[in-house]
């Protein structure tokens, strides 16, 4: 189906209805939850859109529109799927300033669950399955932290904020250093103190946590103060 839109044209239409009603918040977040579903699990797609533009296109739309959580929430959805496992949309979304595109939406919306949720995502998916580098990193790691500690009772942001700091630690010692300067060791601990029936946060945080024990002195003490320790040997007994 997403396939066949494509074909019929229907992308050229939502880059001119997006253009066209670049003022309209409604028309946005329309066209940003068209694009988010379109892109899912679609390499076609994936490529198709990149192709036409529509990153720096949701780029310009998120920063117009940037009061509109309902616009960002479908914009940030579009980005996490047109950049999963499609290493050429990733590099082309951080060169574009995706990355401040996407801190300025979470730091903006720290209370509304869609917009962190999929903002979240949108780091995980850019970062997951490669080791490029992002340069300084804290203040997207400043954002996960808060995005964690803002929507505790949330599991999907827990586990998606958890899964963005574990692929950034995976590679880069200095990224440790920085997950440590923005809080996000006690973060991972709290959501996985929040949601103990969660096998995603489970699985993410615990990957984290791992990468992290890998770190530096000061990382590692943060790790033992936190309860790492004690936390292992519970899950063991």
């Amino acid at each position: 189906f997403h396939n066949s839109i494509a074909k019929a044209g229907g992308f050229e239409h939502i880059k001119l209805a997006m253009q066209r009603h670049h003022q309209s918040p409604e028309v946005q977040e329309q066209a940003c939850a068209a694009l988010w579903n379109l892109s899912a699990d679609s390499p076609n797609n994936q490529t198709s859109l990149a192709k036409l533009r529509f990153i720096g296109l949701l780029g310009s739309c998120m920063e117009r529109h940037a009061t509109s959580p309902e616009v960002l929430e479908g914009a940030l959805g579009a980005i996490a799927n047109m950049t999963a496992s499609n290493a050429a949309n990733k590099e082309a979304v951080v060169a574009a300033g995706g990355l401040k595109w996407i801190c300025t939406a979470l730091s903006a919306h720290q209370d509304v669950e869609g917009v962190q949720r999929q903002g979240c995502a949108a780091l995980w998916s850019l970062q997951a399955g490669g080791t490029r580098s992002f340069g300084d990193n804290r203040a997207v790691f400043q954002c996960l932290s808060n995005a964690i500690t803002n929507q505790l009772v949330a599991p999907d942001v827990s586990e998606n904020a958890c899964g963005a700091i574990r692929s950034l630690t995976a590679h880069r010692a200095d990224n440790k250093e920085q997950a440590l300067q923005a809080g996000c060791i006690e973060a991972v601990f709290e959501a996985l103190a929040s949601h103990p029936e969660s096998s995603g946060v489970e699985r993410q945080g615990w990957g984290a946590l791992l990468n992290l024990a890998a770190g530096g002195p000061s990382v590692q003490e943060e790790l033992i103060r936190c309860g790492l320790v004690g936390k292992v040997l519970k899950n063991m007994s």
